[in-house]
């Protein structure tokens, strides 16, 4: 039996836009390095590269994020330097210049920040910490392995008394990089992610079913891919199903079997700024967004 819309439902008073849909005027703002800024925010930092002892200047980087041109972009504000004769520590306040509204989403890019520092005493043999943690760790070098600074790690749910984990075989789906993850008690969901070493959005969703062994992809295209798992190492693709431009965001419900996905219509594209470059997304059109159900 092959997988079809079952139901399509249109929700209305629902604003749902891109980031650069969401902008609004920059405000100004008190100047850089003042300290009196509203929301600033420890943020840890790394090391561009390893310091010689004889080092007086610090090479520091910031992991932060933008969703456009000026649209919820991470910036330094000041990094603060505390020096004793054994310790050097380097505490960053970064905050996020012209938000989006509450409840808006944008598929965030990741940014390093550059974020010099000068000593006043070469840096010797002392340690070098990162005040955003805490307890302070030693900052690592970029590209270094070791766990940074992280935050409590929170209680390893345990498996159901009823049933048993077991292994899932590599499915046919890409290798992401940075996604999220959830555990609802039941599943471990994974939402987003980023092709690995080039900081950009995978425009994908997928859903796998245990019970099937069938995984669910959806692309931005308008397209929902059916994976049958015959084997560890074989997949044969079971169908091909339009959905709906640009829908790609998916979930899957165990206890009807449906896959759900959702998007909207867009009007015709602006047209590209005159000296090159990239135009901005398409508008949506109000009233539009649509939730599909699909099913067998």
């Amino acid at each position: 039996m092959s997988w079809r819309r079952l139901a399509t439902v249109a929700v209305l008073g629902v604003l749902v836009g891109s980031c650069a849909e969401s902008r609004g005027p920059l405000k100004e703002s008190p100047p850089v390095g003042s300290g009196t800024r509203d929301g600033l925010v420890k943020t840890s930092v790394l090391l561009a590269a390893q310091p010689e002892p004889t080092a007086t200047e610090l090479n520091l980087l910031i992991a932060g994020g933008a969703c456009g041109d000026d649209v919820q972009r991470t910036r330094l504000d000041h990094v603060e330097v505390r020096e004793t004769t054994q310790t050097v520590t380097v505490t960053a306040f970064t905050y996020i210049e012209n938000p989006l509204p509450k409840g808006a989403a944008c598929a965030d890019v990741g940014l390093t920040i550059p974020a010099p520092v000068v000593l006043k005493a070469p840096l010797g043999q002392r340690d070098l910490l990162d005040g955003a943690c805490a307890p302070t760790v030693a900052v690592r070098v970029a590209g270094e392995t070791r766990p940074g600074c992280q935050a409590p790690t929170p209680p390893v749910p345990q498996p159901p008394s009823t049933g048993q984990w077991r292994t899932v075989d590599p499915g046919p789906l890409a290798t992401r990089g940075e996604p999220q993850m959830v555990w609802t008690g039941r599943e471990v969901i994974v939402v987003g992610g980023l092709i690995i070493d080039q900081y950009q959005a995978l425009s994908d969703g997928a859903a796998f079913n245990p019970s099937t062994m069938e995984a669910f992809s959806t692309h931005g295209n308008g397209t929902l891919t059916v994976v049958k798992e015959k084997s560890p190492t074989s997949f044969e693709v079971e169908q091909n199903l339009q959905t709906m431009n640009g829908a790609r965001t998916i979930t899957f419900d165990n206890k009807t079997q449906h896959i759900f996905t959702m998007s909207q219509e867009r009007g015709p594209a602006p047209t590209a700024p005159p000296a090159g470059g990239r135009g901005g997304p398409a508008p949506a059109v109000p009233g539009s967004f649509t939730i599909l159900e699909i099913g067998k």
